[in-house]
């Protein structure tokens, strides 16, 4: 999982009966700014599929090349998407508006985030401006939790760090990767 710096700012709370004494501190959260691109802020949990797994309402997963969404909690392992009475395909749907952090799977085969809100329908991937694609980048260096889709058109996600840019999947011996099912 990556890390996520949450900007806040926070306010004392006074204690009347204690001569104005600070009791603690009421904190609101202004934005996230993620490390990593595998954090989707509306729903649970956001990884490859596992089939020993299980998964609940709201968590997001990758197989093949899309991404998915439990609608409906099984509370058992082993309903692998797609299974349209559980999973469903979070394909760009035109006349819906998106928020930050969103995840969808664009026309054109990719997986897309969306990185800053719109507030309107009708902003369709690629735009650099609002979407960041999931496509690996040969000139980033990935962590521990970093998902990407590969030029072969699978997911993967990143298991083990290698500290410097250019280890793409599908090396030979390649243990830094993990594709997903």
């Amino acid at each position: 999982m990556s890390l996520n710096r949450i900007n806040f700012s926070c306010a004392p709370m006074y204690n009347q009966n204690e001569n104005n004494k600070i009791m603690g501190y009421l904190c609101s959260s202004n934005n996230i700014e993620h490390f990593g691109n595998n954090i989707n802020q509306t729903t649970g949990s956001t990884d490859i599929y596992n089939n020993s797994k299980v998964y609940n309402k709201g968590d997001i997963v990758f197989k093949g090349n899309k991404a998915y969404a439990m609608t409906d909690g099984i509370g058992a392992a082993g309903y692998s998407p797609p299974r349209p009475s559980n999973w469903t395909p979070l394909d760009y749907d035109d006349s819906k508006v998106y928020n930050k952090g969103d995840i969808i799977n664009g026309s054109n085969g990719k997986i897309y985030i969306m990185t800053d809100g719109i507030g309107a329908a009708g902003y369709a991937p690629p735009r650099p401006t609002n979407w960041t694609s999931y496509d690996y980048d040969n000139g980033k260096i990935y962590n521990v939790g970093d998902i990407v889709l590969f030029t072969d058109g699978n997911v993967y996600k990143m298991v083990q760090g290698a500290g410097a840019a250019g280890y793409a999947p599908l090396r030979p011996g390649d243990q830094l990767w993990k594709k997903s099912d």
